[in-house]
């Protein structure tokens, strides 16, 4: 019999107790009804217990001052940046122990990264860039511009690939979808206004992305291959909330209980990562699991009160359950620099 199964609400008369009613007892007894309210409270939700475990490990760049990651795909190259000795930000991709740089004369940052190794991202520059196509790009970031980087290139050979129908436009590419060559990021327009957009990176085909309600302040971080795109946008009060947009309406994602929520990388799968803050205005990552939808907080245990997530792969088998990679960074101590960490997430 399963002391959780629904009891009469009248009490019988017929029934006698015939052990003593200890101490003991009742701290079971109170245990039991606690657990049965949780799994209620589950059953209500729709979801079912699942574990889920981390590893963290850190990422670094060697004789980097600071390591940012920001994307990772199902071969594990992470894509993100660093700050080398000169205190210059480089652009960069990791796989395994070898480190990509992706060089820009006044700087870059990856933020986004498809199977191949492709990665989205800024390129700052001064001095114009090599024409392609017999098209001269401007000689800064922004103006309409979408920047892809292909792994080994030197920074002339960088994509520059025109939005059509947003010039000027100061255009953030900020991920892309793993097979489908479609970047989303955000630009702020001639009036100054913010947007989320999307852009199929062969045409230049473009989309501006609002979330209902809101003017100006939309960004789109994460798109997978379902065309599944998160985004991020401020309410009345300025606090951030997450959406999901599926190509014809915005859907509320936020991390439960957090006072400010900005959702970032999502996979195949529809598992999403989150930078949330709380209360305390502690920043935390967390894992949103599509299969249950229960979300998990992915704490670097050296970021204390500061772990911040972006990037998310798609799940795979392992021999001890589902398995699926996140980066992110944490400050050590609230402090200013910020270390980049890669969690393994292991879901039975």
């Amino acid at each position: 019999m399963s002391i959780c199964r629904a009891q009469s609400t009248q009490p019988s008369m017929s029934h006698t107790i015939t052990e003593p009613f200890t101490a003991a007892k009742l701290l079971t007894l109170t245990i039991m009804v606690l657990m049965c309210i949780a799994s209620s409270h589950a059953q209500q939700l729709g979801v079912r217990p699942q574990a889920v475990t981390f590893q963290f490990q850190d990422v670094s760049v060697p004789g980097a001052l600071e390591t940012d990651a920001y994307a990772i795909n199902d071969k594990n190259v992470i894509a993100g940046s660093y700050i080398n000795k000169a205190g210059l930000e480089q652009g960069m991709l990791i796989s395994g122990q070898t480190v990509t740089p992706a060089p820009c004369p006044d700087g870059s940052t990856i933020y986004g990264l498809d199977s191949t190794g492709s990665g989205v991202g800024l390129c700052s520059t001064s001095v114009a860039a090599p024409p392609k196509g017999g098209v001269q790009p401007p000689g800064f970031v922004g103006d309409g511009w979408f920047w892809v980087y292909t792994p080994g290139a030197p920074w002339g050979n960088w994509l520059h690939i025109t939005i059509s129908g947003c010039w000027p436009c100061n255009h953030t590419p900020l991920g892309v979808a793993p097979h489908t060559k479609t970047g989303v990021g955000t630009y702020t327009d001639a009036n100054g206004l913010i947007h989320g957009s999307v852009v199929t990176l062969a045409t230049g085909a473009f989309q501006s992305l609002d979330v209902p309600g809101v003017d100006s302040g939309t960004i789109a971080w994460g798109i997978n291959d379902s065309g599944l795109i998160t985004l991020e946008a401020p309410d009345d009060s300025g606090n951030v909330h997450s959406y999901l947009f599926d190509g014809n309406s915005y859907t509320q994602i936020d991390v439960p209980g957090a006072v400010q929520s900005f959702a970032h990388g999502i996979n195949n799968n529809g598992d999403v990562v989150y930078t949330y803050v709380d209360e305390a205005n502690n920043s935390h990552a967390a894992l949103y699991l599509a299969s249950t939808g229960t979300f998990v907080t992915v704490d670097d245990p050296k970021g204390v009160g500061a772990t911040r997530g972006y990037g998310i792969n798609d799940e795979v088998t392992g021999k001890n359950g589902n398995i699926l990679e996140i980066v992110g960074e944490y400050s050590p101590n609230q402090g200013s620099q910020n270390n980049a960490f890669e969690a393994t997430a292991t879901i039975n």
